[in-house]
């Protein structure tokens, strides 16, 4: 995949910092998971970022906390929809490569997914 494509998808969306954070202790999360198995040492505040709680998905228009308060959850748009089931198809993709180079088993479902066409952008 092209580094561009992923930028483009990025900056179609409204900036979203509770998905950003869900990104980032996701991505440190995988990179412990790898240096464990590589053997290399991680740094503290890679394994602190590692350990949070992911924060809840909220899609609202309105603020976090009123909108968890309320209760108001409002439904997907047909863009966001796609493009997580974009991030999605991309990073069982990732974790197929991933579970090949370390020699280990995949889930049927994750195979699955992986083998989807990506939606259009």
């Amino acid at each position: 995949m092209e580094e561009g494509a992923h930028a483009e998808t990025e900056a179609a969306a409204p900036p979203n910092p509770i998905g950003a954070l869900r990104r980032k202790i996701r991505a440190a999360r995988l990179k412990v998971t790898l240096d464990e198995q590589l053997g290399r040492k991680t740094s503290p505040e890679v394994r602190s970022l590692a350990g949070m709680k992911l924060p809840p998905l909220v899609r609202s228009n309105k603020p976090l906390t009123e909108a968890t308060a309320q209760g108001m959850f409002q439904r997907m748009s047909t863009d966001e929809l796609l493009r997580t089931l974009r991030r999605e198809i991309l990073a069982a993709e990732l974790k197929v490569v991933l579970d090949r180079r370390l020699r280990r088993d995949t889930a049927p479902a994750v195979k699955k997914l992986a083998g989807m066409m990506l939606p259009p952008i």
